[in-house]
C-alpha cells in the first residue's frame, strides 16, 4: 500500500500554470520510480486510455479538509511555453482515494448533461451548478480536454467543489498528445543543475 504522504505543499511541474488562487488544497507529486504500485497504476491508466505511459504527467496527490476546495479551469493549455512539454494534455484522470462525508464533487459547470442530472439534499450547492460527481474510494473519473478534430474542449472546464464534512483525497493523472516523460526530465536536470547557484551553495 502506497504511504500517507508526510509532507504536502503546492508542487508546479513546469513553474508555468494556473494561478494559486484557484487552489486551496495540499498536495505533492509521486514518480513512478518511487514505488512499484504506482508503476503498476501507470500501467493500467496506460492500458485503459490507450495513451503510452511516457505521455503522462507523474501522479499528483491532493488532499482537501473542510473549506478547502479547486476553482473551475481547464487542463488545457492556452501559452505556447507548455506545449513544448509534450503538447496538450488531452486527458485527465482523476482517482478517488477516500470517501467524503458531504462536498467534494468534481464539478463541470459547462456540461451539456447538467441540467438533466437530478441532485438531492446530498449533493452541496456548488455540485449543483453542473454536471457532477461525487468522491468514492476506490472510483477513477477519465475526460478528454481535446475534441476528435483537435480542438480544445471548453465544455471540460471542472473543479473541485469545497468540502463540507469529512477530508478529501484524491490522485490526478494529465496525459499528454505526446512524450511528456522526455521534456520533463531534460527540465528537472536544467533545475537540479541551475540549484546551487541560485541558493549560494557550491
Amino acid at each position: 500500500m502506497v504511504q500517507r504522504p508526510t509532507w504536502l505543499g503546492r508542487v508546479l511541474i513546469h513553474g508555468h500554470g494556473w494561478p494559486m488562487s484557484l487552489v486551496s488544497s495540499e498536495l505533492c507529486t509521486i514518480l513512478s520510480s518511487q514505488d512499484e504500485i504506482v508503476t503498476d497504476i501507470e500501467a493500467r491508466i496506460a492500458t485503459w486510455t490507450f495513451l503510452p505511459v511516457e505521455n503522462g504527467e507523474p501522479i499528483q496527490v491532493l488532499r482537501y479538509e473542510q473549506g478547502q476546495k479547486y476553482d473551475p479551469h481547464l487542463d488545457f493549455f492556452g501559452d505556447k511555453y507548455n506545449l513544448q512539454f509534450g503538447g496538450h494534455r488531452v486527458a485527465t484522470m482523476l482517482m478517488y482515494l477516500s470517501n467524503v462525508e458531504k462536498g467534494g464533487e468534481t464539478v463541470f459547470p459547462m456540461a451539456e448533461s447538467s441540467l438533466s442530472q437530478p441532485k438531492d439534499d446530498s449533493w452541496s450547492k456548488c455540485a449543483k451548478m453542473g454536471y457532477a460527481v461525487k468522491p468514492v474510494k476506490g472510483d477513477a473519473l477519465l475526460f478528454f480536454n481535446i475534441c476528435l478534430n483537435a480542438t480544445v474542449d471548453s465544455k471540460t472546464l471542472h473543479g473541485s467543489c469545497p468540502v463540507i464534512d469529512g477530508e478529501k483525497w484524491s490522485a490526478t493523472k494529465w496525459i499528454h498528445a505526446s512524450n511528456f516523460d522526455i521534456p520533463y526530465k531534460k527540465l528537472r536536470r536544467i533545475l537540479v543543475t541551475k540549484l546551487p547557484s541560485q541558493s549560494g551553495e557550491g
